[in-house]
């Protein structure tokens, strides 16, 4: 008996259909958004992501060697394929790109709970000039997103322009007060102002981690209103570059709230404005977001992205806004919120003899032409039987298909809820069966 692989994982057909009701909104909103779908290939140069990311990213990769002896690796993510075909092959396109796209990733890595050896992400990318309202459109999609889900949520966004210049300026690292991206060396201080680690923070940077923890402490978004303007100038430092970050900041705020409150249902207490977001990636250099679900514990994390810029895989500049969501999480979170779908209809027919498959076979044509979702009885097995399968799989109508409804070119539709039957035309079938689908 075959056993699958550590960290991966079977889908039955009801898991199936769950997850494709949540890929479905996912896509849905994408594309009303002007986004279109693209996909790269499933393994790449193992260089991709070892170019980006350092040499020590190996230990995550399923690297081989191909038969001309290139190294291969499937990829960990989406992000960098994403960018090296849009470098690549759409450097005609008029910007901005807008695209989006869905598949499955790798990494080796311990498998717990949302964490898996192959995972999917459902990603999006805006690329061109970042303006404010483009940062915007890709924060607002994504939360759009979550939300359709009907799980709970905490959206968290800071910028990591700020976050760096206060943590370099701190540890007297500054370059002329312009720095955009953290600064390599400082791996652990990151990692504590991520974790909100104040007993790290004090290690590092002594009586001045005070400074950071009340920086990092969250604002409540307020819909970008004065109190939320008066509470970031409170609290950021002089010594920032307000009108490079702080304004710039500020607008991609506004714009936002404008995207998110269309339909006056936005739960602003869930969003806030957390400096402590730096994100796990060196390539991001302003705003930058989190969406978590309480739910999943240590894995709490279902979206992030921001601001960011590919060059190292492109060979020059590359900026763009982008997200990507874990898809099995919030598969997960989901479940665990209660979420339901309605069940795929369908309608099961059933002959009665061998004389009338044909004819019935022409009548599940017709309907499936139909868009109606037809599932044939073809194991020969006695009505009674036939019908008790027919509600095992949910079936709403049994069409029931005899010597008499052969000759007369008609059907007995049978309500499976009520027990009611009725006989008609196929072409009255279908007028009474289309509303289902």
């Amino acid at each position: 008996m075959f056993q699958r692989p550590r960290g991966t994982r079977d889908f039955t057909p009801e898991e199936m259909k769950f997850r494709r009701n949540i890929l479905d909104i996912m896509i849905k909103t994408a594309e009303l958004w002007g986004y279109d779908e693209v996909a790269t290939p499933t393994f790449e140069h193992a260089s991709l992501f070892t170019a980006r990311s350092g040499e020590g990213i190996r230990k995550q990769l399923y690297t081989f060697e191909d038969k001309a002896g290139r190294e291969m690796t499937l990829r960990p993510e989406l992000t960098a394929p994403v960018a090296r075909f849009v470098s690549a092959d759409m450097r005609s396109v008029p910007r901005p790109i807008r695209l989006y796209y869905f598949g499955n990733c790798f990494r080796y890595e311990e498998p717990q709970k949302g964490r898996y050896r192959e995972f999917w992400q459902f990603g999006s990318e805006h690329i061109g000039k970042i303006t404010p309202a483009a940062t915007a459109e890709i924060m607002a999609m994504s939360y759009n997103i979550i939300k359709k889900t009907s799980i709970k949520f905490t959206m968290r966004i800071g910028h990591v322009g700020i976050t760096s210049m206060i943590l370099d300026m701190l540890t007297e690292k500054d370059s002329n007060n312009e720095i955009n991206g953290r600064n390599k060396r400082d791996a652990r201080l990151y990692a504590a102002v991520d974790k909100k680690d104040a007993v790290a923070l004090k290690d590092i940077l002594g009586e001045k981690y005070k400074t950071v923890e009340s920086f990092i402490e969250p604002v409540k978004f307020h819909d970008a209103d004065d109190r939320l303007t008066t509470a970031l100038k409170n609290k950021i430092p002089d010594f920032v570059n307000k009108e490079k970050y702080l304004n710039v900041f500020l607008d991609t705020l506004r714009h936002f709230s404008n995207m998110i409150s269309y339909d006056g249902k936005t739960n602003n207490d869930k969003i806030n404005i957390d400096f402590s977001v730096v994100r796990g990636l060196d390539y991001y250099e302003g705003t930058v977001f989190e969406m978590e679900y309480d739910g999943l514990g240590s894995e709490k994390q279902i979206c992030g992205g921001g601001v960011y810029n590919l060059g190292s895989v492109t060979g020059g500049d590359f900026t763009a806004a982008g997200f990507g969501i874990g898809f099995d999480r919030l598969c997960i979170a989901a479940k665990k919120s209660g979420v339901k779908f309605n069940d795929k209809k369908a309608i099961f027919i059933v002959s009665m003899g061998e004389d009338n498959i044909e004819y019935a076979e022409k009548v599940s044509a017709e309907l499936r032409d139909n868009g109606i979702r037809a599932v044939m009885e073809v194991s020969e097995r006695r009505i009674q039987k036939a019908l008790k399968y027919a509600n095992n799989i949910c079936a709403e109508y049994a069409v029931i298909i005899g010597d008499d409804e052969r000759k007369n070119k008609r059907i007995v539709l049978k309500n499976m809820t009520t027990g009611e039957q009725t006989s008609e035309s196929v072409k009255q079938a279908i007028k009474i069966l289309n509303p289902l689908f």
